[in-house]
């Protein structure tokens, strides 16, 4: 996975596009956080696990 979001970034870096992730995997793997900003992504957007009622 690490692989295929480092082409993503610099394909995007290469194109003059900008690449971000959107989702709960940034938050849930702080290590993929640490790679996307490692590799100039741009910011990422995280959202809250879903809680189900007590």
């Amino acid at each position: 996975m690490m692989e295929i979001l480092r082409l993503a970034v610099t394909g995007a870096k290469r194109n003059g596009r900008r690449f971000g992730m959107y989702g709960e995997e940034p938050a849930n793997y702080p290590e993929i956080a640490a790679a996307l900003v490692g590799r100039g992504s741009t910011p990422s957007v995280s959202t809250p696990q879903a809680r189900s009622a007590p």
